[in-house]
């Protein structure tokens, strides 16, 4: 048996919540650094900021070809 996929089901603005530039096909919904605000963020920022995945840390998400988001880690 397949696991359930899991998509975004909240607002979502079209950039990162840091660095103000596009999301192209990777989004992370983070804690901002280690002990940070959370928020939408691009890869580079994810990376910049020490974010990793899991729970209470972060999830990332994928752009899939009908225009949702597809949780993959986290």
């Amino acid at each position: 048996m397949s696991p359930k996929k899991i998509y975004w089901l909240g607002r979502l603005e079209p950039n990162c919540q840091v660095c103000h530039r596009p999301f192209l096909s990777t989004m992370y919904d983070a804690a901002v650094g280690p002990s940070g605000p959370w928020g939408n963020i691009c890869r580079n920022c994810f990376l910049e900021n020490g974010c990793s995945t899991g729970l209470g840390r972060g999830q990332e998400y994928k752009l899939q070809n009908d225009g949702r988001w597809l949780k993959v880690k986290g």
